[in-house]
């Protein structure tokens, strides 16, 4: 996963733009490497999308037992998206 969290812009001076990326790893056409891919990405600098992993991606394959159910693991992306926000005006705009 990347964040980039860049400067802001003259028409939104106080709101640095925010992107986030999910990339992954795939088999090259070798099969003894990998190469990677972006797989998501969105643009959070007005707002955040919902966001989740999926634990079998964390796991790379099969999910424990003791998840049960729960196939996924959810991020709350707007509470992140404001403090990014927060913390860019602390540091940026003083």
């Amino acid at each position: 996963m990347l964040l980039f969290i860049d400067p802001a812009t003259p028409a939104h001076p106080t709101l640095p733009k925010i992107s986030i990326e999910l990339w992954r790893g795939v088999p090259s056409q070798n099969a003894q490497t990998k190469e990677g891919r972006m797989v998501w990405q969105d643009d959070w600098t007005h707002n955040a999308a919902p966001f989740y992993i999926l634990l079998a991606d964390i796991f790379r394959g099969e999910v424990l037992p003791e998840y049960g159910a729960h196939d996924r693991i959810f991020l709350d992306s707007a509470a992140w998206r404001q403090r990014i926000i927060e913390s860019y005006r602390i540091h940026h705009l003083q």
